[in-house]
C-alpha cells in the first residue's frame, strides 16, 4: 500500500501520474530570489487544470529543507481530492539543513524510517517516497552519505527513492552509491534525465533497470520539445518502455498559469500532443502516464 495524504491506496489506484512535482517548496534563502516559493491560490487553480486533464495522483518531491509544508499540502489534497504523495529525506548541497551535518548516517535512515512509518513533524501524514535525493555536479561527502541512509531507508520500508541529477549528471556514480549501500535498483528513478542531452549515457542507464526521469517538461530554456521527444522514442526504441517516466518539476511562482508561466498542464496541453504527432502510440503515452508509476510504487 501507498502513504498519501489522506489515505493508503493500492498501485493500481494511481491513474494518471505526474511522478516529479512541486506544490510547497521554498529556496527564496538559498537563491536570494523569492520568485523560488510556491504558494497561494494561483497554485491551486493550476492543479484544477491538470485535475480536468485527468490526474488522479501527484508525487511531491519536497523534502526536509526545502520548504515541506504537511498542513498546505494536505489543504490541497482536500481541495482536489487526488492523491497526493509526501516525501521524506533530503536534497542537495547547499540546501541541507544544518542539522543534517551532526547527525550519524543511522540517525538519518531512523529520521526517514520514522516520517515513512509513523510520519511527518508530529502529524499522522506519512511519507510514501523518499526524494528528491541529489547530487551536485560532483557528488560531495555529505551527499554521498545522503544516498547511502536513502538506500538503508529503502530496505527497511521498501518505498521508492527518487533522485535529483543536477543538468541530469552522476547518475552512474549515484547507481553505484546506492547498489552497494544495498537499494533496489528497480525501485529507483533518476530525474532530469532529458537535461543530459546525451542519449546513449541515458541508454546505459536504462539498462541497469532504473526509472529515467524527463520530468523538465516545459522549461524550453534548458531543453527543446524536440530533443525531449527523440530521447523518449530512444528509449521506447531500445526496449526501456516501461521505465519511462514524465513530469514538469514546476519549482518557481512565475512558471504558474497566472504569470504567464507554462505550468503544469504544459505536459498535456502541448507535449503529450507533440508525442502523438511523433508517431508515439496512445498505449505508449499511456503506459508512461500511469503503468510505469505504478510499477515505480509497486
Amino acid at each position: 500500500m501507498i502513504n498519501t495524504l489522506n489515505k493508503q491506496i493500492k498501485a493500481e489506484a494511481m491513474g494518471i501520474t505526474m511522478y516529479h512535482e512541486h506544490l510547497t517548496i521554498d529556496l527564496t534563502e538559498q537563491k536570494n530570489d523569492p520568485d523560488a516559493r510556491l504558494e497561494g491560490e494561483a497554485l491551486l487553480q493550476d492543479l484544477k487544470e491538470i485535475k480536468k486533464a485527468g490526474v488522479k495522483t501527484i508525487v511531491e518531491l519536497t523534502n526536509i529543507g526545502m520548504g515541506r509544508d504537511t498542513a498546505r499540502l494536505r489543504y490541497l489534497a482536500d481541495q482536489l481530492g487526488m492523491n497526493i504523495i509526501a516525501s521524506t529525506g533530503f536534497y542537495k548541497e547547499p540546501y541541507l539543513p544544518d542539522f543534517f551535518y551532526q547527525k550519524t548516517k543511522q540517525e538519518l535512515v531512523e529520521l526517514m524510517v520514522s516520517e515513512i512509518k509513523e510520519g511527518i513533524e508530529g502529524t499522522d501524514i506519512k511519507a510514501g517516497v523518499i526524494g528528491e535525493v541529489g547530487t551536485s555536479q560532483e557528488i560531495t561527502a555529505a551527499e554521498k552519505k545522503l544516498l547511502q541512509a536513502a538506500a538503508l531507508a529503502q530496505k527497511e520500508t521498501g518505498v521508492p527513492i527518487i533522485t535529483h541529477l543536477t543538468l541530469g549528471s552522476c547518475g552512474l556514480e549515484q547507481l553505484e552509491i546506492l547498489e552497494k549501500a544495498g537499494a533496489d535498483l528497480s525501485r529507483v528513478a533518476l530525474s532530469h534525465l532529458d537535461l543530459a542531452a546525451d542519449i546513449d549515457y541515458v541508454l546505459e542507464l536504462a539498462a541497469r533497470g532504473v526509472f529515467i526521469g524527463i520530468d523538465t517538461i516545459g522549461k524550453l530554456k534548458y531543453q527543446s520539445d524536440q530533443f525531449r521527444i527523440r530521447l523518449i522514442k530512444a528509449l521506447l526504441k531500445a526496449g526501456f518502455k516501461d521505465q519511462v517516466l514524465i513530469s514538469t518539476d514546476i519549482t518557481r511562482m512565475s512558471h504558474l498559469k497566472a504569470n504567464d508561466g507554462h505550468s503544469y498542464q504544459y505536459l498535456f496541453e502541448k507535449f503529450i500532443p507533440k508525442l502523438k504527432a511523433a508517431a508515439v502510440s496512445e498505449e505508449e503515452i499511456e503506459g508512461i502516464l500511469i503503468h510505469n508509476p505504478a510499477k515505480l510504487f509497486s
